[in-house]
């Protein structure tokens, strides 16, 4: 992979917090979803695991 410019990555962050800030608004995605803290894919409520990174996902 190409390494992004600085550049690249503040806005990629800015617009990710502003759909997540959204869908706070809206209420989406409050209890229907959760992401791996290793890697931030979406997982399922009830995966163990991260179908991407293979991380624990503990039991919250």
């Amino acid at each position: 992979q190409t390494p992004r410019a600085p550049d690249d990555l503040e806005a990629e962050i800015a617009a990710y917090r502003e759909r997540l800030d959204s869908s706070k608004k809206d209420g989406l995605g409050t209890t229907a979803s959760r992401f791996c803290t290793e890697c931030g894919s979406t997982v399922d409520t009830d995966d163990r695991f991260c179908a991407a990174c293979g991380t624990g996902l503990g039991s919250s």
